[in-house]
């Protein structure tokens, strides 16, 4: 009875690699792919910042031929940290922006070890940031904001990052002049309301600059933001 237990474990055993081959083929045609176009677009860190809330923002160069929407997403490696990691983040810079900008919120053992690499750099002076490799971009749902005359942003805390892209993108069009002017008119929107809920005060200066840029570019008034704290820390609790 044990024996042929056996024979038949084993002959199953040596059929399994029918339905292990094509998968490990199709995931390694994918790191390959992504090590290529990473090679591609190979981007440069301009500037670097920390913020409240363990958030880095990092503002890179733009490769050429690097063409995406709003509200679109990367993913990003940094060799420093780990040659096989790849994770996705929207990208919080405009497609008419000359460089490409993301943040990065520490939520996971990659994410705190390349906000503690920067942070350690930044306090010391450190020219030599650490590196960092992007593929993409990749669509997302946002991206076809300007299909409508109207429309609802709605993000919680981090996770309002790709529609910082869109109002980015609406501000530069409002600001424009001539045809370009009405360049989101055309696509017909014409209204953009942004309600982001974060639960730390520290988080308004994530994007404090940005809103500062959107609010100077938007002459016309396509866009309405609105911030709210839902839940404030007392000293002592």
């Amino acid at each position: 009875m044990f024996m042929s237990l056996l024979s038949h474990t084993v002959s199953k055993c040596m059929q399994t690699w029918v339905y292990v081959v094509i998968p490990v083929m199709i995931y390694l045609g994918e790191r390959m792919f992504r090590m290529v176009r990473s090679m591609a677009y190979e981007s440069k860190i301009l500037d670097a910042m920390t913020y409240p809330g363990k958030v880095l923002s990092l503002k890179m160069t733009k490769p050429a031929g690097f063409r995406y929407q709003s509200g679109v997403y990367v993913f990003v490696q940094c060799p420093q940290v780990s040659k096989f990691e790849w994770h996705p983040f929207s990208l919080t810079s405009a497609p008419d922006d000359d460089h490409l900008s993301i943040h990065i919120r520490s939520l996971g053992d990659w994410s705190y070890h390349v906000y503690d690499m920067f942070h350690e750099a930044l306090r010391c002076s450190n020219l030599d940031l650490p590196k960092v490799s992007i593929d993409g971009p990749y669509g997302a749902a946002s991206q076809d904001h300007s299909k409508y005359e109207i429309i609802l942003l709605i993000g919680l805390g981090i996770g309002a990052t790709p529609f910082i892209s869109v109002l980015k993108d609406i501000a530069n069009g409002l600001d424009k002049e001539g045809c370009a002017a009405n360049h989101h008119s055309a696509n017909g929107l014409r209204k953009a309301y942004f309600y982001w809920v974060t639960r730390e005060q520290g988080s308004f200066e994530w994007f404090r600059d940005i809103m500062k840029e959107v609010s100077a570019r938007d002459s016309k008034q396509g866009c309405d933001r609105d911030v709210q704290l839902s839940n404030k820390r007392l000293p002592g609790r």
